[in-house]
């Protein structure tokens, strides 16, 4: 994962790209993604990577997370 653009159930989340800071930590972690584009419960949430330079770097990780409501 070097750049490109996420998208989330079909919305873009915007663009993405791995940029280093000065202590050599990368620089974008997290993003945010509008409650109002998530699906409801029981439904699959699709995340969406379009990578444009084609390599990846094996230490970048997808975290994913269930919410559940009471």
């Amino acid at each position: 994962m070097n750049q490109g653009q996420a998208y989330a159930n079909g919305h873009n989340i915007g663009r993405y790209w791995m940029i280093k800071d000065g202590n050599g930590e990368y620089t974008q972690g997290y993003y945010h993604i509008p409650k109002d584009w998530l699906k409801g419960e029981g439904e699959e949430n699709v995340l969406v990577l379009g990578e444009t330079l084609g390599a990846s770097d094996p230490s970048v990780t997808i975290c994913t997370t269930e919410y559940v409501s009471n």
